[in-house]
């Protein structure tokens, strides 16, 4: 599976790599045919692009299918250690009839837990467990909306984030990067463009060429805090609804229900202050369900014995 985390570190590479082609002083047309080109079929093996691209899509999750008769335990763990999606095969055709990832895990309990409660049934205690029960207050990766998009970037790509909560002057949080974010640019030529136009220009300004002033436009050297600003004022369609945060004192079912209902994978815990001081994940959720045995084993019954489905 190919997913946008996979699409960021080629953007980020992409990026990197023209730096390297005006290095050996390529004019803007050579680049433009690598970049759109490099991905061709007519392409050497030692392009590269190509290089680029099986280094960095195509290792990054690997491909678990499983069958209807799969333990639901093993497609969990599967999904909390290894993988971001398992794809279930029809036995009969060897065809994907459907895909389960964390967050269509995440979507069917909050929907079990609704009806359950329709039904005056019970809940395991653990799911009132809070935040800091749950492990769920820690250190979070963050960025200060001064540095630059290329920065946030990179600490997403090294921690392996897909989120990253940017912060204010007085270290609350105000929006997020994403790996939606990279909807910016309409492709890897504009990524390759915008790079080769600020590149030119500052070494031009450095060599005495040109005058200091009007440089070009280029996402990845933005401050973040602008970046986020320059994409709300153009409606590009990327990631920027208000932040989802969670208090203290928020409990497990109703950490569910807000990853549900925003269809998000990750919103930040934060004091009364707003400031973040933890973090809670489908993936942190997934662990939970796992550590306290919430989900069952017997796939006749459903996704979870305890929440009797």
């Amino acid at each position: 599976f190919i997913d946008a985390s996979d699409l960021l570190v080629l953007v980020f590479k992409t990026d990197e790599y023209v730096m390297d082609l005006l290095d050996h002083e390529l004019d803007q047309q050579h680049v433009n045919e690598i970049v759109t080109n490099g991905w061709n079929n007519n392409i050497g093996s030692e392009s590269p692009c190509r290089i680029l691209f099986e280094k960095c899509v195509c290792p990054s999750y690997p491909f678990l299918p499983v069958s209807p008769s799969t333990q639901m335990q093993q497609v969990l763990k599967s999904l909390n250690h290894v993988t971001k999606r398992v794809p279930i095969l029809n036995p009969n055709t060897g065809r994907i009839q459907q895909v389960l990832s964390h967050s269509t895990l995440i979507d069917y309990v909050h929907r079990r837990i609704l009806w359950l409660e329709e039904q005056g049934a019970i809940l395991p205690d653990e799911f009132n467990y809070r935040t800091k029960e749950l492990g769920y207050i820690k250190s979070i990766n963050w960025m200060a909306e001064y540095r630059t998009l290329e920065e946030t970037f990179s600490l997403m790509i090294n921690h392996c984030r897909s989120t990253i909560a940017i912060k204010d002057q007085k270290d609350k949080i105000f929006t997020t990067v994403t790996t939606r974010d990279i909807l910016c640019f309409e492709n890897l030529q504009e990524v390759g463009n915008q790079r080769f136009e600020y590149e030119k220009y500052t070494r031009n300004v450095k060599a005495g060429k040109t005058k200091a002033g009007n440089a070009p436009v280029t996402y990845m050297t933005m401050q973040v805090g602008d970046f986020v600003a320059n994409i709300k004022q153009a409606n590009i369609k990327s990631s920027k609804p208000a932040v989802t945060t969670a208090p203290v004192s928020a409990t497990l079912s109703n950490i569910i229900r807000l990853l549900a209902e925003t269809k998000i994978h990750r919103l930040f815990i934060v004091d009364n202050q707003r400031r973040p001081v933890g973090v809670a994940s489908v993936k942190d959720v997934i662990g939970s369900l796992l550590e306290y045995q919430l989900l069952g084993n017997d796939p006749a019954k459903g996704y979870s014995e305890r929440l009797r489905l």
